[in-house]
């Protein structure tokens, strides 16, 4: 899903994801414009790179649209069982961020570690990640 929207900008294959991964019935008769404007704002942080602080207000925000019985989505989408829990630490995540008003190029930090785009790091935590992994190699290959 995460490639689809942010990297690929690709409406119809988010919502095949989508679909594919149990989130949203397949074939509901939603429009794909809907279940982007809907499904967008969980993505929000991350389709663009660029620093973003996290606000209390996006994370309710969230929150809330997890809950928005209201939506034609609503009654079409769901949380699959196996990411009940990543969910309910997504949004915890989100909430403790947003009362930190934490700032950062949340869409570089994520690239580092989504394997569709492999990025360099993006923080001096990340190069010190990456100059970890090279030593562990380096170790493991003449070992």
């Amino acid at each position: 899903m995460i490639e689809a929207l942010c990297v690929k900008d690709d409406p119809e294959g988010f919502r095949r994801a989508m679909e594919e991964a149990d989130f949203l019935d397949p074939g509901a008769p939603i429009a794909t414009e809907q279940v982007v404007a809907h499904m967008s704002l969980f993505y929000e942080s991350i389709r663009e790179r660029g620093p973003r602080t996290m606000t209390s207000e996006y994370s309710s925000a969230v929150a809330r649209r997890y809950v928005d019985f209201k939506s034609p989505l609503a009654a079409y989408a769901k949380i699959p069982r196996p990411y009940v829990i990543v969910q309910r630490i997504n949004l915890g995540l989100f909430a403790i961020l947003g009362e930190m008003n934490a700032t950062a190029d949340w869409r570089g930090l994520s690239e580092e570690i989504w394997p569709f785009t492999q990025a360099p790091p993006s923080t001096p935590m990340g190069e010190a990640e990456q100059a970890w992994l090279a030593s562990r190699e380096t170790r493991t290959r003449s070992d």
